[in-house]
């Protein structure tokens, strides 16, 4: 699968958090690399890392995600996040969150 971002449905992103081994196909396999999602309308940008087995720095096969969205859609994802696992959702603004990511 390539790295480009991918549009695709909310009810896509769902069915991805749906359990581990449903998660764990949004890998792209190459260390720190983020897949990303987004929907033929826009209303959201998803970035998700899935590292690989036998990347060191996450023994556990924990990664990360970021999404750019509007509020109500943020209060959404986050109730669905809980109800598939135990990931600790925080909310930034989006210019925040990227000035602080950004190392140009």
């Amino acid at each position: 699968m390539s790295g480009e971002a991918k549009s695709v449905s909310w009810q896509d992103i769902s069915a991805a958090l749906a359990s581990d081994e449903a998660l764990l196909t949004l890998g792209c396999g190459d260390f720190d690399v983020r897949r990303a999602f987004f929907p033929p309308t826009c209303d959201f940008y998803l970035r998700v890392y899935i590292p690989d087995e036998y990347d060191n720095d996450y023994p556990e096969r924990r990664g990360d995600f970021d999404v750019t969205c509007a509020p109500e859609l943020a209060v959404e994802l986050a109730e669905l996040a809980a109800s598939a696992s135990e990931l600790s959702v925080v909310g930034r603004d989006a210019k925040d969150f990227f000035d602080c990511r950004y190392g140009g």
